[in-house]
């Protein structure tokens, strides 16, 4: 058993994000066989009481929830505008109280490894004596934010590459502060100078609880595509599907979205077949009574974890080759990155015994992947 301290600058409820879903699955599997401080440093509201009754059951955890609000002036405001992330326009006094509490808690906690989990937590790193510091790296934050100005006019284009330099000379700096840095997904990992501190988990020690899902065979097929709105990989994947997917699947073929904050422009509009649904209470019956999911994402970072999602109900996946980048011996899921061919490999494979058969094998690779998860968690929190 080792002593464990985790810092994250996320409330990670709701769990209505893949990044949300890894860290708290982080914190369950690692409180299995550890003492964990959580120091949870959030710009949002605090846990409700059931929440913390359910982080708490997991294990042996000390949890330390501190607020500060990163965007309460103008000036902070403009700032963060500017600088393209808010943890990097937090206000130095308001930091520095931070890092003193938290050399506080890593002295009464006396941790034998710190891990920072997302790079905005490492906006606040202190060091303690003897502990070992390890970053898990959701993002290429950088590369998203190129990624955005690649499509934009050349005054944004330049705007979106001086945030993205500002990104990369922070997260340079961070990593020299790290023993480990751990991406989700390999494609991600720059090196630097030290490459024997960078790997990528080769699978995500991420669990679902849900209820049992069960193909239909019926003639109306219900398309499931479940994402944050908010997150601009989803939003245009998905209206890029709308405008030019869809209309070549019959009439009986019809969409559900599922994702937090859409925006009121995305909710007002008049998509034919097509529903949407923001910010629900729980996700589970749109699972269970889909047909088929679909992942038409063609940009972003780190590793698409509502895919592992879909595949632990077993519901049929069709996606973008991209969709599936991190994960491996995935050839069976069919894939498509061209408006005809993503509609026609929905329309081969929407018949009742070819999801059935889809179902299948998702169920023998969502469960072999799990048990090879957990078997490599460990190597991972180990530094010499």
């Amino acid at each position: 058993m080792s002593k464990i301290a985790i810092i994250n600058a996320r409330n990670i409820f709701p769990m209505n994000g893949g990044d949300k879903i890894f860290s708290i699955n982080l914190l369950k599997i690692l409180s299995k066989s550890n003492e964990i401080c959580y120091i949870n440093i959030i710009d949002e509201d605090a846990y409700n009481d059931q929440e913390e009754a359910g982080l708490l059951s997991f294990g042996r955890i000390d949890l330390k929830v501190e607020q500060i609000r990163f965007l309460n002036t103008p000036y902070a405001i403009l700032k963060s505008s500017l600088l393209g992330m808010p943890f990097l326009a937090a206000r130095r006094p308001g930091k520095r109280k931070m890092k003193e509490k938290l050399n506080k808690y890593f002295s009464d906690f006396s941790p034998e490894i710190i891990i920072w989990d997302q790079i905005r937590s490492a906006s606040y790193i202190v060091s303690f004596p003897g502990a070992k510091n390890i970053l898990i790296e959701h993002n290429d934050e950088s590369a998203i934010y190129r990624q955005r100005g690649a499509s934009k006019n050349k005054f944004a284009r330049k705007f979106y590459n001086f945030q993205a330099n500002l990104l990369e000379q922070f997260t340079k700096k961070i990593h020299q502060e790290m023993d480990r840095v751990i991406y989700l997904n390999k494609e991600n990992i720059r090196t630097g100078s030290s490459p024997e501190k960078y790997r990528a988990f080769p699978f995500l020690f991420t669990s679902f609880s849900h209820g049992a899902y069960q193909v239909k065979e019926e003639n109306k097929i219900q398309l499931l595509f479940v994402g944050a709105m908010d997150w601009y990989p989803n939003r245009d994947g998905i209206k890029w599907f709308i405008e030019n997917v869809l209309p070549l699947l019959p009439q009986n073929f019809e969409l559900k979205i599922v994702g937090r904050d859409a925006s009121k422009a995305f909710m007002g509009a008049n998509f034919d077949r097509v529903s949407i649904h923001s910010d629900v209470a729980s996700i589970e019956p749109f699972y269970l009574s889909a047909d088929i999911f679909i992942s038409p994402v063609f940009t972003g970072s780190g590793i698409n974890i509502k895919i592992l999602e879909a595949a632990s109900y077993g519901i049929p996946i069709m996606a973008t080759p991209f969709s599936l980048r991190g994960y491996q011996e995935v050839e069976f899921i069919p894939q498509a990155d061209q408006a005809n061919d993503f509609a026609d490999i929905i329309l081969q494979h929407a018949a009742y015994p070819k999801r059935l058969e889809l179902n299948a094998k998702l169920n023998a690779w969502y469960s072999n992947y799990v048990c090879r998860a957990e078997a490599s968690v460990q190597q991972f929190f180990h530094v010499n």
